[in-house]
């Protein structure tokens, strides 16, 4: 399961998608739940490309 994801609420009769990590709320709330899911991906890509560069290190 990845650390990244959302949930939908409604506040004030609106429909708003808070994307999460690790549990905790991040940034702004999404409208839609397609910019949510857009949101959840962008950083589970990010996070790849984190790893990766920490992996590669100094070749030698």
């Amino acid at each position: 399961m990845s650390k990244f994801s959302w949930q939908k609420k409604t506040v004030n009769g609106k429909d708003i998608y808070q994307v999460f990590i690790g549990g905790h709320p991040h940034g702004n709330p999404a409208k839609s739940e397609e910019e949510a899911n857009s949101m959840v991906q962008w950083l589970e890509r990010k996070e790849r490309e984190r790893e990766a560069e920490r992996n590669a290190g100094p070749q030698r």
